[in-house]
């Protein structure tokens, strides 16, 4: 028995030194090769994956007009027609609360938020060749993406409708992206218990016609109100009323849900169709669903009364449903936001009191702050050292405390198969969030004994290309993403039929092409479909937020690894984007700035978000494969 005992302890101490260096090679990023060859490369890979690129210019004549929608208008806002310094500016902010401390690791509220995606979201590279292409085909993009994106931007009227790509956004706010005021200004749309007091006055003064939450139609107050969990006390600089709000999932939706209102939904053949250009969607309409995050989350178990205790021991902070390390988790901001005590402000002997931080993590990882410091650094003078320094802080460790916990995987081992479970611990679907290039998949790998020799795999990931490998046997790898594309009926009408089929020519999607990514805990078919959220291509249960694959199960396999891996930035969206956004364009920071160019080879490396490796001791030749299977979890 004790020979027995430390071969086991031998075998599993090998698996571990072998996974470990197979997580190295996995992670490692490529080398970025010269711009020619790596756009070379990129049209031909985007046009072998069927995601050509359509670069022939303007294909639809929109305006602003087209992307018109309630809530409040440019010019609605005086203060955000000022420039820096203004009292919404975060630079007024972080003179009081740069050196509070909202968190484990020290960030303070300015600080977390400084170096996150709300604040770089202007400077996101991915979105802003994005939005180039998207004003190159269709037009006026610019004004309707940079409703979210740059809102003090849009509130002046700096995102006009451009041609051919040409962006006016203003250098104050690429510093400033998701300010502090978009967040801290914001009125409820509709009449919520517990809102601020100046929230019926607020939305009297703005167009309400069809407001729905979502789309960027949100309601700031016009003078500097500001909103937050506790009213503002004698001495404080600047008034502060409580607001329910400030703790409410619909903070987020404003921006969460996102439809393209060119087209919409004709209930009568399923079809989303083109309006009638140079105008204003229906109020009625229902636009062609983009992401649905704040759907997902408002249709779950998580944004019922109760919450969802069982994931409570998952996520870090203090709960907003009872103020505990393990109440209930309720609202977005319990997983993005984790709450504790501390001092809100950067004054000595200051009390403490619940704080959140800021530094808003989700589902971008630390590849981002390497890609903005290669393209802004020695351009932007606002992303400095500090900035960059914050930005790897807020990306790296929230995010991967956060990733760690939004799913798990569990491997047993059948008579001839193994079956793998995929749970979604999120408040969403799994993943969530900006539909181009984003995806999970399960990855698995077997081999025998001490040889280490491969008989199985289903899901390896080719750093050199940023793209899914294929398994053995034609084993298909479970791919969790969203694909949209271009209908028939409307490629025909444009006179682009090749173009009909997945694709990511974003703003001329209208059609979902499938949607196989896991719902979460209380999911019904009913309302997602109500929702423009339901699967398509997968079927998942009412009340599934988990997935089930069996593969087959050589046996003479001695060590299983299962892993749930995640990738933000696809190989075949970033080859597209350095295709279709290949020209310049006007910056105010960086001046003339080919993004497309940039870009060219910047896919972002496959993360192993949680992984379950089986083992066993080897049998003699023959491989009866009777021996227990001992697992092992490592995250």
């Amino acid at each position: 028995m004790s020979s027995l005992r430390a071969g086991r302890l031998a075998l599993l101490s090998l698996i571990v030194s072998m996974f470990s260096l197979g997580v190295w090679l996995l992670l490692a990023s490529p080398q970025p090769a010269d711009a020619a060859t790596l756009a070379a490369a990129a049209h031909a890979a985007a046009a072998r994956t069927g995601h050509a690129a359509l670069t022939a210019g303007r294909i639809l004549s929109t305006t602003v007009a087209d992307f018109d929608g309630p809530g409040t208008q440019v010019g609605g806002v005086p203060d955000a027609l000022r420039t820096a310094g203004a009292t919404l500016s975060p630079l007024s902010c972080a003179q009081c609360h740069v050196d509070a401390i909202t968190g484990a690791s020290g960030e303070s509220g300015h600080g977390g938020w400084n170096g996150a995606m709300m604040s770089n979201a202007g400077r996101d590279p991915y979105n802003r060749a994005a939005l180039a292409i998207a004003d190159r085909q269709i037009g006026a993009a610019a004004s309707f993406c940079g409703r979210c994106h740059m809102a003090g931007n849009w509130l002046r009227g700096e995102a006009p409708a451009s041609q051919d790509g040409v962006q006016a956004f203003a250098a104050i706010d690429l510093e400033h992206g998701v300010s502090c005021f978009v967040c801290h200004r914001m009125v409820a749309i509709t009449t919520t218990l517990g809102e601020a007091p100046r929230d019926a006055a607020e939305r009297a003064a703005v167009p309400t016609a069809g407001l729905t939450l979502g789309n960027a139609r949100n309601i700031y107050d016009r003078q500097d109100y500001r909103r937050g969990p506790f009213n503002s006390g004698p001495y404080s600089q600047h008034f502060v009323q409580k607001s329910s709000l400030t703790l409410a999932g619909e903070l987020c939706g404003g921006c969460h849900d996102v439809s393209n209102p060119v087209f919409s939904l004709d209930p009568a053949t399923g079809e989303y169709q083109l309006n009638a250009l140079d105008a204003s969607a229906p109020l009625t309409s229902a636009g062609f669903p983009l992401q649905r995050t704040y759907s997902e989350w408002k249709l779950s178990a998580f944004a019922s009364p109760a919450g969802v205790s069982e994931v409570a021991g998952l996520y870090p902070g203090l709960k907003r449903s009872d103020d505990t390390l393990t109440g209930p988790v309720t609202v977005c901001q319990d997983c993005h936001m984790p709450r504790t005590t501390g001092s809100i402000v950067s004054m000595p002997d200051y009390p403490e009191r619940f704080v959140s931080n800021h530094a808003l993590y989700g589902g971008t990882h630390p590849i981002m702050a390497e890609t903005l410091d290669a393209i802004w650094t020695g351009f932007d003078p606002a992303y400095d050292a500090v900035k960059k320094a914050q930005t790897w802080l807020a990306a790296s460790e929230g995010y991967t405390n956060l990733r760690s916990v939004a799913v798990s995987v569990a491997a047993t081992p059948l008579e001839s198969s193994l079956r793998i479970t995929v749970t979604n611990n999120a408040g969403h679907k799994f993943p969530s969030g900006y539909e181009e290039g984003r995806r999970a998949w399960v990855s698995v790998e077997a081999s025998v004994g001490v040889s280490g020799q491969t008989v199985f795999t289903s899901g390896a990931f080719a750093p050199e290309t940023g793209r899914i490998l294929s398994g053995t046997f034609d084993t298909p790898t479970r791919i969790y993403e969203v694909k949209n594309g271009i209908g028939i009926t409307l490629a025909t009408q444009l006179g682009l039929p090749e173009l009909a089929g997945a694709g990511f020519n974003q703003v001329l999607n209208n059609e979902v092409v499938h949607d196989t990514r896991i719902p979460p805990r209380g999911f019904t078919n009913a309302a997602y479909a109500a929702a423009q959220a339901a699967p398509v291509g997968a079927s998942y249960a009412d009340g599934q937020y988990w997935d089930v694959i069996d593969y087959p199960l050589d046996p003479c396999a001695s060590v299983i690894t299962v892993s749930v891996m995640y990738q933000q930035i696809t190989g075949e969206y970033a080859d597209f984007l350095s295709v279709a956004a290949n020209f310049v364009v006007t910056d105010a920071v960086r001046g003339p700035t080919n993004w497309g160019e940039l870009l060219a080879g910047r896919w972002t490396p496959a993360e192993r978000l949680t992984t379950q490796t089986l083992y066993r001791v080897p049998d003699a030749p023959g491989c009866p494969a009777r021996r227990m299977w001992v697992p092992t979890v490592i995250r």
